[in-house]
């Protein structure tokens, strides 16, 4: 075992106030992983304070690695009690890794990032010194990217379209490296591609944002999960979420009112085709008329039943969150997420 495998003296005894809980989605870093764990390691070391290593968890949550990270995941989770891993059943996406970390994880504090070490772990003192200011999340701007133009591009235009949007204007909603507090991700509908909207939903539900300038590296290991293809999709979940989030509890209302427009104007014409009945043709336009009517009849209906759903998903929305059938193995965790693996 290499020397980032190491026993730690970092534990995690308890959560309260200065926790920390450190949440990394994975899915085939096998190569990244342990010096991953070495620069975490080090920056823990070196910022005993104000980062009290007695209250700091790391939790990886493997997302169906079909290479070795299991196994290397294995190895750290086991060697180092402060370490904590979850196995999900399958590829599930990186929101629902976030979601199932987010669920298990119980530090005051949540930073998230990405296991290809082009997140520096260093950079998280400066995460949690800004958090101390007030915010409930600090975002990432990875502003010197280090990443091919094909990536580049598609990423500025999604943040472009977001901050135009919602009013909420950050350089970089999509970075990886995090930090939040526990409140402003709590119960979020994290699956799918989600992920990206985090900061959406938080400003929606009225906690404070504010981003970091961070050092971006270029990926060292393997190759980049995200295409080109990849963007389009995620244009189809911002039009989702930002009705979800910008209507909130007023989506009932939005199709109540459309759905009373559409029965205004049937009722309207109705009338005129009952009390002034127009000359007609081949194609008569009292048939022209009642076609409209009915149209309008149906679709006044459809809206409103619409809104009735709208108005119970959202209710539910907080409970799409994964649950604990999601996770295949978990070491060093309760055995209420699945089976899980002694420590030695």
């Amino acid at each position: 075992m290499s020397d980032s495998t190491a026993k730690s003296s970092v534990r995690f005894n308890r959560p309260g106030s200065g926790s920390l809980s450190i949440v990394v989605p994975v899915f085939n870093e096998e190569e990244s992983l342990p010096m991953l764990f070495a620069e975490i390691n080090q920056m823990l070391i070196t910022n005993q304070h104000p980062l009290e290593q007695d209250r700091v968890e790391l939790i990886f949550v493997d997302d169906g690695s079909t290479d070795g990270s299991w196994q290397v995941i294995q190895q750290l989770a086991t060697a180092n009690p402060w370490t904590k891993a979850l196995r999900l059943q399958g590829h599930s996406g990186k929101a629902t890794a976030l979601g199932c970390g987010f669920e298990v994880s119980r530090g005051e504090y949540i930073i998230t990032l990405d296991a290809d070490l082009q997140d520096n772990p260093a950079e998280i003192p400066r995460f949690i010194a800004k958090l101390d200011e007030g915010f409930d999340l600090v975002c990432g701007w990875k502003r010197r990217r280090k990443d091919p133009p094909s990536k580049v591009m598609p990423s500025r235009l999604f943040n472009f379209a977001i901050n135009k949007a919602t009013g909420l204007h950050l350089h970089d909603h999509n970075c990886g490296l995090k930090g939040c507090r526990r409140a402003a991700v709590q119960d979020l509908p994290l699956y799918g591609n989600l992920h990206r909207f985090i900061t959406m939903f938080a400003h929606s539900r009225g906690f404070s944002l504010s981003e970091l300038e961070v050092d971006h590296r270029a990926r060292k290991y393997g190759r980049s999960k995200y295409g080109l293809s990849r963007f389009f999709g995620a244009f189809l979940d911002f039009l989702v979420v930002l009705f979800l989030t910008t209507n909130r509890h007023r989506t009932w209302h939005f199709f109540a009112r459309l759905g009373i427009f559409l029965f205004s104007i049937s009722t309207i014409v109705e009338l005129l085709f009952l009390f002034y009945p127009l000359p007609g043709s081949k194609v008569s336009t009292n048939h022209i008329l009642e076609l409209i009517a009915i149209s309008a009849t149906i679709l006044g209906a459809v809206s409103l039943a619409i809104g009735m759903l709208a108005r119970t998903n959202y209710r539910n929305l907080g409970n799409l969150k994964p649950r604990p059938p999601h996770i295949r193995q978990a070491i060093g965790l309760d055995e209420q997420y699945g089976q899980t693996q002694p420590r030695p």
